[in-house]
């Protein structure tokens, strides 16, 4: 499989859904920061069933935050756990291209004491990285090469 197939493998998803700031709360549930600190922790598995719980039952368009990170935790599962360089590849990057269409870049980029710019940043670093080796070698990495989320209080 080389470069240009793998990339096929990853959904487009063009649709702009961008969170209105007058929708988003004042702060998350403590579950998600629970799934926060489960990620750090490399408890990629964990991480995924705590946000699922909350993006399921969640009605509001915060479910493509929830989901966002859910995405990225599942990728780094992929390749921690199953050695799985696609699946890797492409939650790697439906969770950074969610994350982006909600809003979180720039002006929000650190909306609810959460560095979203940082996150993306090294899901997409992580996710080029891959694809960059011969796709027939073994997905080597370093544990310091997974994206972490690095908590921030928000310039006054």
């Amino acid at each position: 499989m080389n470069f240009e197939e793998l990339q096929s493998m990853q959904k487009s998803e063009d649709v702009q859904i961008s969170i209105p700031e007058s929708l988003l709360p004042e702060s998350l549930p403590l579950p998600f920061y629970e799934a926060l600190d489960q990620f750090n922790s490399a408890q990629f598995f964990l991480c995924h069933e705590t946000l699922e719980k909350l993006w399921i039952a969640e009605k509001s368009a915060l479910r493509e935050i929830y989901q966002g990170v859910l995405q990225i935790a599942v990728g780094c599962f992929h390749l921690k756990e199953r050695a799985n360089r696609v699946g890797a590849v492409n939650k790697l990057n439906a969770g950074a291209r969610r994350l982006e269409r909600a809003g979180l870049t720039d002006v929000n980029s650190y909306l609810h004491g959460v560095d979203w710019d940082n996150l993306i940043y090294y899901s997409d670093a992580l996710r080029n990285t891959l694809i960059a080796r011969d796709v027939g070698s073994p997905p080597d990495f370093t544990m310091d090469q997974l994206p972490i989320v690095h908590f921030t209080i928000p310039k006054q």
